[in-house]
């Protein structure tokens, strides 16, 4: 049964304070960390916070966002969140491939396969997930939106190793609007999302414009859930 998730901003504040706030709504059973960036400020702030968010382990599962270029460095965020992170969402490279998969492998050799593969726009996906096959996939449609292409179809030709879905839409070709729940191509992949065993993760970064697409997604999963026990 899927389960639903939301990013660790959805209204102004630090990750603890966010994660507070997310512990009202009941029908959030994930939330995706967001390490855009990996700065000092970034890292003071998770080392002041980490005792705090720990305290959720086990009314939430934890993910993780890795930053979009992959640095050696960046190991540093895994070895911190391991403990309490059950995956990390990296994103296809733009460029050299053959480097991030090499780094990608090197890192599922030390730390195990605790990532998610994410296709970004403009970039190409196939020839990673291809080179790393053993990667679980994180789907985002907003991407795919961008690029012109039908999310429906990328979960048909990857579906068994999707274990993420990043769901939300596009206007004017921007992304990360929620989703009404009409759209053309949110209708086409109902189906598939009814039956998938993973999380559903609503990638909107504003509480006001999550939260009626949250309500949407929380009948749909409550809908289906009824469905399996029936």
């Amino acid at each position: 049964m899927a389960y639903l998730s939301v990013p660790s901003y959805v209204i102004p504040g630090t990750y603890l304070e966010n994660i507070r706030f997310i512990d009202g709504l009941s029908s959030i059973v994930n939330i995706e960390l967001l390490l855009f960036s990996f700065d000092g400020q970034t890292k003071r702030l998770l080392a002041d916070e980490l005792p705090g968010i720990r305290e959720f382990v086990g009314r939430f599962t934890f993910t993780v966002h890795m930053p979009d270029v992959l640095l050696d460095e960046h190991a540093e965020i895994i070895n911190v969140l391991e403990p309490i992170a059950r995956r990390f969402v990296i994103h296809a490279p733009e460029g050299d491939g053959k480097r991030f998969v090499a780094q990608v492998q090197g890192w599922i050799a030390q730390y195990g396969n605790i990532f998610f593969l994410e296709n970004v726009a403009g970039r190409d996906f196939d020839e990673v997930a291809t080179a790393l096959d053993s990667l679980p996939i994180c789907c985002d449609t907003g991407h795919l939106l961008i690029e012109g292409k039908k999310p429906l179809d990328f979960l048909s030709r990857w579906g068994r190793r999707i274990e993420e879905v990043h769901l939300h839409g596009t206007v004017d070709g921007k992304d990360h609007h929620p989703v009404v729940g009409t759209e053309k191509w949110f209708v086409d992949i109902l189906s598939y999302l009814q039956h998938f065993n993973g999380i559903i993760h609503l990638e909107i970064f504003d509480y006001d414009k999550l939260r009626p697409m949250l309500m949407k997604l929380s009948e749909l999963c409550d809908r289906w859930r009824s469905m399996r026990q029936a």
